[in-house]
C-alpha cells in the first residue's frame, strides 16, 4: 500500500493493496485501519476470491461512502473506493494477505503502513457583523467587529483590514486574538475573532474585512462590510479663489470664490459680505466688481445630526481696484472738463464787457449832443393844433438798440421843426445812469 493524499468530500479516493503471485493459492485479502481510540489495527474488509467483498463490523462507518472491488485466483489488487471522504478516514492502513505455499502451508503476510492524509484550504469568512444596533454612529464611538469562519484543518488567525477608500492602502490590524472550535466530521476548525475600534471623521465610509491568516494578500478572500456611515460635525472650511490674485481690477474681472468643508451630512454653505447675506452654496461669484466691493467675505459651513446643530466660518480679504489706465483717463476727463468750463466762463465774462463798454460810449455820445435828459420833459406850442396828434414815447435803452432809437428820436424832432413854427423845446439836463428815459412830445 502507498500513501494517499486527498481533500474533504473527495468523491473519488481509492485506496490500493497490491500483491504479487508465486504459485501460491489466495485464501483472503483485508485491509485494517488504524482506531485512534483503542490504538490498534481492526479489520474493516475483507476480500475472497470469487465472492464478494464485503465491510466488517469494524468498517461499519464506511457505508454508503466506499465500493468494494471482487477478487479472483489471478488478482493482483483488492481495492477500496472512497465516493465521500470524512476527516475518520484519515488515518493509518495495512494490507493482509492469507494464503496457502506449495507446500500447503498456510501463511499470512502484512503490507507496510499507508496513511491517507485529508486536507482541508481555509476559506473566506462565513459572517461578518457590527455587535452594536446602531444606524448612524457617530465619531468617537466605540464600535465592535465579529469575524466568523472556517480556518481549514490547521487552524490560524483571522487578520483584519480597514480599506478607506478603493486606492488607498488599507490599515491592517494582525494582533486580534481568534478562538477555534473544532469540526470533526470535516476534519477542520472554525475561528471567532473581533476588532473594536474607535471611529473618527476619516472612517466615514470606510469599510472592515477579515480574512484567514494565510490567504491575507488576497484581497478577494476578505469578507467586508458595506461602507460605514459616519456622522461628524463640520469642519472649519477653507476658501480658495480664482484667479489667485491679491489685487483684482474694476469692472473687468470675474472672482470665484469657492468654500470647501467637511462634514457628514454634508455641510450646507451661506456667503457673507460685511454681515450682510449674498448668497448659498459653496461658491459664489463677483461680477462687475466695484471698488465699494472690496472687503471681507465670510463663508458659513453648517450640519446637523442627532437634533445638534453645528456651524464653521471662515473669511478672506478681497482688494478691488480701480485700472491704472483707467485712472489716468479719469483724471485727465476731469482737467478737460475743468479747463472748458474756465473758458466757458471767461468768453461769456469777456462779451458781457465788451457790450458794457459800447453802452457807455453810445450814452456818453447822447449826453454831449443833448446834455441832460429827464423823464418829465415836455414840448409845447402855442397856436392851432395840428390835425395829427405828436404825443408819442420813445424808450430808450443802453442796450444794443440804444443807437436806433436816437435815429428815430432825431428824425421825429427834425419833423416837428419843420413843421412847426413856435416850439419850445426844453432839453432835459440828465441822461446818464437812467435805464429806462422817456420823452413827451406835445404839440
Amino acid at each position: 500500500m502507498s500513501n494517499t493524499t486527498t481533500t474533504i468530500s473527495s468523491n473519488n479516493t481509492i485506496l490500493t493493496c497490491s500483491y504479487i503471485l508465486e504459485k501460491d493459492e489466495i485464501l483472503t485479502v483485508g485491509i485494517k485501519a488504524y482506531n485512534k481510540s483503542s490504538d490498534t489495527f481492526e479489520h474493516i474488509a475483507g476480500y475472497r476470491p470469487h465472492q464478494a467483498a464485503e465491510l466488517l463490523a469494524n468498517g461499519a462507518y464506511l457505508y454508503d461512502r466506499v465500493a468494494l472491488s471482487n477478487i479472483t485466483q489471478t488478482s493482483t489488487q483488492a481495492l477500496i473506493v472512497f465516493h465521500e471522504v470524512k476527516c475518520i478516514d484519515e488515518t493509518l492502513y495495512k494490507c493482509i494477505i492469507t494464503y496457502l505455499d506449495k507446500d500447503l502451508k498456510q501463511l499470512t503476510v502484512e503490507s507496510l503502513e499507508a496513511y491517507i492524509t485529508i486536507t482541508v484550504p481555509a476559506y473566506d469568512p462565513d459572517s461578518l457583523s457590527i455587535t452594536d444596533t446602531f444606524t448612524s454612529p457617530t465619531e468617537g464611538e466605540n464600535v465592535t467587529f465579529v469575524c466568523k469562519g472556517n480556518l481549514g484543518k490547521n487552524p490560524s488567525k483571522f487578520i483584519w483590514r480597514k480599506k478607506l477608500r478603493e486606492d488607498s492602502v488599507p490599515d491592517t490590524y494582525t494582533n486580534e486574538k481568534t478562538s477555534y472550535t473544532q469540526l470533526e466530521e470535516s476534519c477542520s476548525y472554525v475561528g471567532r475573532s473581533s476588532l473594536t475600534i474607535t471611529l473618527s471623521d476619516m472612517d466615514n465610509q470606510a469599510s472592515i474585512g477579515c480574512a484567514e491568516e494565510t490567504l491575507m494578500n488576497d484581497d478577494e478572500m476578505y469578507k467586508y462590510t458595506p461602507p460605514i456611515d459616519i456622522f461628524f460635525k463640520v469642519r472649519n472650511p477653507s476658501i480658495m479663489k480664482y484667479p489667485n490674485r491679491s489685487t483684482y481690477l474694476e469692472g473687468i474681472e470675474i472672482i470665484d470664490l469657492t468654500c470647501i468643508s467637511n462634514g457628514n451630512p454634508p455641510p450646507t454653505y451661506l456667503w457673507y459680505f460685511k454681515g450682510t447675506y449674498l448668497d448659498a452654496g459653496s461658491v459664489l461669484k463677483i461680477k462687475n466688481g466695484r471698488e465699494s466691493d472690496s472687503g471681507w467675505y465670510t463663508c458659513n459651513a453648517s450640519n446637523s445630526f442627532h437634533e445638534t446643530f453645528f456651524e464653521a466660518s471662515n473669511s478672506i480679504d478681497i482688494l478691488i481696484t480701480i485700472s491704472t489706465i483707467v485712472a489716468v483717463l479719469c483724471r485727465l476727463l476731469f482737467v478737460i472738463i475743468i479747463f472748458l468750463v474756465t473758458w466757458i466762463f471767461h468768453n461769456h465774462r469777456c462779451r458781457c464787457n465788451k457790450k458794457n463798454n459800447n453802452s457807455t460810449e453810445l450814452n456818453n455820445q447822447e449826453m454831449y449832443s443833448y446834455d441832460t435828459i429827464d423823464d418829465q420833459t415836455s414840448y409845447e406850442r402855442p397856436g392851432p393844433l395840428d390835425h395829427r396828434p405828436y404825443n408819442e414815447i420813445f424808450q430808450i435803452s443802453k442796450a444794443e438798440d440804444f443807437e436806433d432809437e436816437n435815429r428815430k428820436y432825431m428824425t421825429v424832432v427834425s419833423e416837428i421843426q419843420e413843421k412847426e413854427q413856435e416850439t419850445i423845446i426844453k432839453i432835459p439836463e440828465d441822461l446818464t445812469g437812467v435805464r429806462h428815459s422817456y420823452i413827451n412830445l406835445q404839440v
